[in-house]
């Protein structure tokens, strides 16, 4: 397995995008299997690989955005051969990027605190002509407090409450807490959880608190829910041990206190999560309760498992008997879902699956329909990103809302195409069967439907990705006769710059089915960052929506804000200084308002390419530069980001230069017809073919097309060395030169062109043949 494309830095946050190579040195096929560790496979999972042969394996991976320090990701793959013999893992191969942070971390987060204070005014326009309007303010914080950065504190102000005003519209919310790895408390507003059957979600107002003593965890809450007014308060205590290998055991204990003189209820609950075998993870809960004197049971089930390569489990059941007090009652639900690959390329699943009923959800939010559903369904992988999916399904849906406007069953026949490209994504689907309308009259419930959407995504550049959607609906039946329907959509998001985003999305139409929930018809978020650190943001939000509940009834708003963010200083500012720097013209246009960002900072240089980092402290740091605020072809003039050491005492000054970029592209002719030897012992190579181009301190590499073109774009101007990596790797050819060694000038293109050749065979003649014999 080789290294084939892998950047060496990232920002923390960022998606690192990878490319390997495995090539087949043996004399027979072998299907292989790809196992990656702390990353993502892009491509298949298992193939087969002919002798001789290659394969480029992508992988994904995305970094932490809240890291504290510089560290490193380390990208590991194995490729394993399986037979019904053994399993025998035939290539490793591991490489590591280093991930930089971007925001004020660590050092800086120990001095400041940093704080955001945010004004919305928010207008709506009602279906009757009426437009009404309020203001809502808010200061959030959230950072440490101290020099070691163990204590994280978080506090939010936010009211009065608007959720009743508009969609767009927040509720008020107040709360502060403290944390460290020993101690956790809170006090305010928030979604208090004890346990999957006892509490599983319950927005109020109240206190928890927990200590840590080793594996042990001791703590408790109290509150008075909001949105659930049957409830009074609630008061839980708990006890949760950590164990290795991810096991987590608690005891729970609820009361519940009830309105209008209802009672209380009680409840005890184990629930633990555990690792029995490998590649199996089983969440279970074991509870019992009793209100006005009755008792009742309660029980959890949840299971993911990969016993087996081929084969994958996923399930999950509750149950609720009649008199259970807890989140669930009178209720039985179950979802399960199984995988197994039948060979390389298709894979045979199944599906079913039943809502639980008489949840004690807060009435905050809007209720989805009942489903039951069974699916099976064939899946053939094809490869170059390119699947089709078939499957059928009978599914009954039933509206549980007051008043219910749906309830029916249908059996459906659905087939889905996907394809998938570097940057683009395309999906069509289409579905026929026949549905039965269990609210009309028995002569009127059947009919026939048909359904087909069309999905595509397009990622037009870092930060930019842009999808469309179509669907198409048709039933038809003998008393209603055909009836169609058109929905269009399409979202758009854009960072236009490093100050500057936008959100665009809309949609025509949904079907009644999605009536318990907000539905958008058209939804614009704009968002500028501005003044001299950029601790300025203005933003306006523009919402159309059809209102949950209702089938008709739209809410339109318009929202503007004010963010002012700032950092609270809670130690001293001893050893901080100012960083100066300057960006050198090295033959570019311009090197005025070129964004800078280090340690959380982001300035733009003046007109002569100057900047200020203002209260750095000492350590070291990475400097970057948004690329989307320089000009094309054009690149700093040493490797990014930058190293940067600030020491105690002593100024800091950070020069560099920008400079005209220099591209290197090349083709490989396979046995040009001038060289050509007349032979058909060995076919032309289908291998791929790896370059790399060095400086010494910077290594890139690229895999040639599929015209045997290569391309190394936006370099350094310099002295390089380009190579052939595996040219090694192509049986019967061989490569005329492997090496280059290029100096290569500001703002110019070198085009390099590589022969392979088939390799010479000498055949020797003898002139006679003599004979010996041996006597006695």
């Amino acid at each position: 397995m080789t290294l084939a494309d892998v950047p060496e830095s990232v920002e923390a946050g960022a998606v690192i995008q990878g490319s390997f190579i495995i090539h087949n040195f043996g004399n027979k096929g072998e299907e292989l299997f790809i196992l990656p560790a702390n990353c993502e496979l892009v491509s298949e999972k298992n193939f087969f690989l002919n002798p001789n042969e290659s394969k480029v394996i992508n992988v994904k991976s995305r970094t932490l955005s809240n890291l504290r320090r510089p560290g490193r990701s380390v990208l590991s793959l194995d490729a394993v051969i399986k037979n019904e013999q053994k399993q025998d893992t035939v290539g490793h191969i591991a490489c590591a990027v280093r991930v930089v942070p971007k925001a004020r971390y660590e050092i800086v987060e120990g001095r400041q605190l940093p704080v955001s204070i945010r004004l919305s005014h928010l207008t709506r326009k009602w279906q009757d002509g009426r437009v009404t309007s309020g203001l809502q303010g808010e200061l959030f914080a959230r950072g440490t407090i101290d020099e070691a950065g163990e204590n994280t504190v978080e506090l939010r102000l936010r009211g009065p409450d608007r959720f009743g005003l508009s969609m767009l519209g927040q509720y008020d919310e107040y709360y502060a807490s403290l944390e460290n790895s020993r101690v956790s408390v809170f006090l305010g507003d928030k979604m208090y959880t004890l346990s999957p059957m006892t509490e599983f979600a319950r927005y109020g107002r109240g206190a928890e608190a927990s200590m840590k003593i080793n594996q042990s965890e001791f703590g408790g809450f109290y509150h008075q829910p909001r949105f659930f007014p049957d409830i009074e308060e609630e008061v839980a205590g708990y006890y949760r041990f950590n164990g290795t290998n991810g096991t987590k055991i608690s005891a729970n204990l609820l009361q519940k206190k009830y309105t209008a003189e209802r009672g209380d209820a009680f409840l005890a609950s184990v629930h633990g999560i555990f690792t029995p075998i490998s590649q199996t993870t089983v969440e279970a809960e074991l509870t019992r309760g009793s209100f006005s004197g009755t008792w009742g049971n309660g029980f959890f089930l949840n299971i993911n498992s990969r016993i087996v390569d081929r084969l994958a489990v996923s399930s999950n059941f509750i149950f609720a008997d009649k008199n259970y007090p807890g989140y669930y009652n009178s209720t039985i639900s179950f979802y399960g879902q199984g995988s197994y690959r039948l060979f390389k390329k298709l894979t045979v699943s199944m599906l079913y699956q039943e809502d639980e009923r008489n949840a004690e959800r807060d009435t905050f939010f809007a209720i989805s329909p009942i489903s039951k559903t069974l699916q099976m369904g064939l899946s053939y992988h094809m490869g170059d990103g390119f699947s089709l999916i078939g499957n059928i399904r009978k599914m009954e849906r039933e509206d549980r809302m007051a008043g219910r406007k749906f309830h029916f069953v249908e059996d459906i026949a659905r087939l889905q195409i996907e394809k998938n490209w570097r940057d683009v994504h395309l999906s069509l689907t289409g579905e026929y069967g026949i549905r039965e309308d269990l609210l009309k009259l028995p002569e009127d419930r059947l009919f026939n439907t048909a359904r087909s959407f069309f999905n595509a995504s397009y990622r037009l550049g870092e930060g930019h990705y842009i999808q469309g959607m179509v669907q198409y609906y048709n039933s038809y039946s003998e008393t209603r006769g055909v009836s169609q329907a058109w929905i269009f959509g399409g979202s758009l998001n854009s960072d236009l710059s490093a100050f500057t985003r936008l959100r665009l999305s809309f949609q025509t139409g949904y079907q009644l089915e999605e009536y318990y929930r907000n539905r958008n018809l058209f939804d614009l978020n704009l968002s500028q960052k501005f003044g001299k650190n950029k601790h300025h943001e203005a933003s306006v939000a523009v919402n159309y929506v059809l209102l949950q509940r209702t089938e008709q009834e739209k809410d339109f708003a318009i929202q503007a804000s004010y963010t002012y963010s700032f950092g609270l200083r809670t130690v001293g500012k001893d050893n901080s200084q100012d960083i100066t720097g300057r960006i050198l013209n090295l033959g570019v246009e311009s090197v005025a308002g070129i964004v800078v960002s280090m340690n959380g900072q982001t300035v733009e240089t003046r007109a002569d390419g100057s900047f200020v980092f203002k209260d750095i402290p000492p350590g070291t740091f990475y400097l970057t530069l948004d690329p989307t605020t320089i000009r094309l072809h054009e690149v700093p003039d040493v490797p990014m980001p930058m190293e940067v050491t600030v020491k105690e005492g002593l100024p800091a000054q950070v020069n560099f230069g920008l400079t005209k970029s220099v591209t290197v592209k090349g083709s490989i002719e396979i046995e040009p017809e001038r060289l050509k030897i007349k032979t058909e012992e060995n076919k032309p190579p289908g291998s791929v073919f790896i370059f790399e181009i060095t400086n010494g301190k910077e290594t890139f590499r690229r895999l040639a097309d599929r015209s045997n073109r290569f391309e190394f774009p936006d370099i350094r101007p310099g002295k390089w060395t380009l190579k052939i990596l595996n040219s090694d790797s192509f049986r019967g050819f061989y490569f005329e030169r492997t090496e280059w060694e290029l100096d290569l000038e500001p703002g110019t293109t070198k085009e390099i062109n590589i022969n392979l050749l088939r390799k010479r065979r000498e055949i020797k003649f003898q002139d006679k043949l003599s004979l010996s014999s041996v006597g006695k």
